[in-house]
């Protein structure tokens, strides 16, 4: 009976470890999905996002029209948002949210003439050469 007891305990233990080492791995796959380089169908908007700790940064290009390279952010339910200031210094906000394989850029509060509030631009992952 002792044998059968410390059986389960293992089985147990085991389980636990395996639960945890997946939850962890998924959640570094969430946090990794949003790093890298993603671009519209036609290159013309460009977004850079890298990992600092627990803040992410980025860098938002729109072929002839404006950069934004200082937009800072963080992950909440599986959404990044993404906070700095518009071309016309104003303060603005963009969240990243992940649909299979792309990413949808969502304008969520800017005042700049060029952007509209709400937009959303589908964006895929690109490889770049450095």
């Amino acid at each position: 009976m002792k044998m059968r007891q410390l059986a389960a305990g293992v089985l147990c233990i085991c389980l636990l470890v395996c639960a945890f080492s997946t939850a962890t791995g998924k959640k570094a796959l969430v946090e990794a999905s949003f790093t890298g380089d993603f671009a519209d169908g036609l290159a013309d908007v460009h977004l850079h996002i890298a990992k600092s700790g627990n803040q992410y940064r980025a860098v938002y290009e729109h072929f002839r029209l404006c950069m934004m390279d200082d937009l800072k952010g963080t992950v909440k339910k599986g959404v990044l948002t993404l906070k700095g200031l518009d071309p016309a210094g104003k303060p603005i906000t963009l969240t990243v949210s992940r649909k299979g394989n792309k990413r949808i850029l969502n304008f969520k509060k800017t005042t700049w003439q060029h952007f509209t509030q709400g937009k959303k631009v589908l964006l895929k992952k690109v490889c770049r050469s450095e």
